[in-house]
């Protein structure tokens, strides 16, 4: 019979990337980290990791069972965090911080579901601009930050945070729906990044996510952005392009009324954007553990209607090709 204790081992080196990454998360050493795997892998007659000397990697097996069982083991901590809160009366206190799009996608969802469960539980929400609440995380004022860490970009939070991801959706690139790059999309051209050398821009904050992402992708193709608008607001953002002020990058949650404008996708790793739940690993809230498993769930459920566009993807280092 397998293991739920095994199962949550590989779960979290699966997610963390590495055993090490994985022993961390649970407090665990490597070598109890790699002897539960092994047993796992006994118990079960699969390979779970591909073993080089450079790197371990999860199997299509491995993938496939952490799949399989994510269902059970969010069910099991779920019951554990419930049992808790039943034992302190479930009369606590969570405070969660978050941005603009995750709290019109994630959120409500989110925020129903935990109060109709934990109806005693007292809930606040405060939304800033990502990354911006790290004091009151570190101060203990919020339990946990949703965030987001473009893949260009560096990374936003301090050191020393457990991270849980949510959903990675893709940065997509704003344009006038008439305009020439959004033509030959259409028409299934291939257009080349290197093309928008000559257009204007609207930007995120200064070395914003999305700033850095942007000087990254134009840095690639060997020209820098010529940025005229600055802006830490996406409802802002489809307006000034339909009016022609410059083009913009997206994220896909941003995507919630393109009006006349054209968002197209990027064959780029970089134009990535990962939305993730932050909270201090000393964190002992028994409410903390219920509210990230909605999290977890309400991501998965978010990952399945993000809006994704038709068409050629802009490319790099390809020869553009004209409608």
């Amino acid at each position: 019979m397998l293991n739920l204790l095994h199962l949550t081992t590989l779960r979290a080196v699966v997610e963390g990337g590495s055993f090490s990454a994985g022993a961390r998360r649970l407090g665990y050493t490597s070598s109890a980290v790699s002897q539960q795997i092994a047993a796992l892998e006994h118990t079960t007659g699969l390979t779970l990791f591909d073993r080089t000397p450079r790197s371990t990697r999860p199997t299509r097996a491995a993938l496939l069972l952490v799949e399989r069982a994510e269902e059970v083991l969010t069910a099991l901590e779920r019951l554990d965090s419930e049992i808790e809160l039943l034992r302190a009366g479930d009369d606590g206190r969570i405070s969660v911080g978050s941005f603009g799009t995750a709290n019109r996608h994630i959120m409500p969802m989110v925020l129903s579901e935990f109060m109709t469960a934990h109806p005693g539980a007292s809930l606040h929400l405060e939304e800033a601009r990502a990354g911006t609440l790290w004091p009151q995380l570190l101060a203990g004022e919020l339990d946990v930050v949703l965030t987001h860490h473009c893949h260009g970009a560096q990374r936003p939070w301090p050191d020393g945070l457990v991270i849980q991801p949510l959903l990675t959706e893709e940065l997509l690139l704003l344009v006038p729906g008439d305009s020439e790059v959004a033509t030959s999309a259409s028409a299934g051209h291939h257009v080349e990044w290197a093309a928008l050398q000559r257009e204007r821009w609207i930007s995120s904050s200064r070395d914003g996510q999305h700033d850095q992402t942007l000087r990254v992708l134009c840095e690639e193709a060997s020209f820098a952005p010529d940025i005229v608008f600055r802006s830490a607001e996406y409802d802002v953002l489809p307006g000034l392009v339909e009016a022609g002020v410059g083009i913009a990058l997206i994220a896909q949650l941003g995507c919630d009324d393109l009006r006349t404008t054209r968002a197209l996708r990027i064959a780029h790793p970089a134009a990535r954007r990962r939305i993730v739940a932050v909270h201090r690993p000393s964190c002992s809230n028994p409410l903390l553990s219920p509210m990230l498993s909605r999290l977890v769930d309400a991501g998965r459920r978010t990952a399945k209607t993000l809006y994704l566009p038709a068409g050629s993807a802009m490319t790099f280092g390809e020869r553009t090709t004209s409608p």
